[in-house]
């Protein structure tokens, strides 16, 4: 009595070399895929961190410089009255 795997073993075995050389082609494709997936969701993953970092830290940066600025405006303006 043969299990499926011997059967399929025997039958992988019996295949001609356009069979097996376009199995592997598939399998690499395959594994191509998913490494091109994971590496484009990390991608987006890191995207979405940084411009989360950027609204709460450097935001409040650009505030800042923009409110100097106007500080110092406002105190010419104080000057020249």
């Amino acid at each position: 009595m043969s299990t499926q795997w011997e059967v399929s073993g025997r039958r992988l075995r019996r295949g001609g070399l356009l069979t097996k050389m376009m199995g592997g082609f598939a399998l690499t494709a395959v594994i191509t895929l998913a490494v091109g997936w994971l590496g484009v969701s990390g991608v987006e993953q890191g995207a979405a961190a940084i411009e989360e970092l950027y609204k709460r830290q450097l935001q409040g940066v650009s505030d800042l410089k923009e409110a100097e600025g106007e500080l110092l405006r406002a105190a010419a303006a104080q000057k020249n009255a």
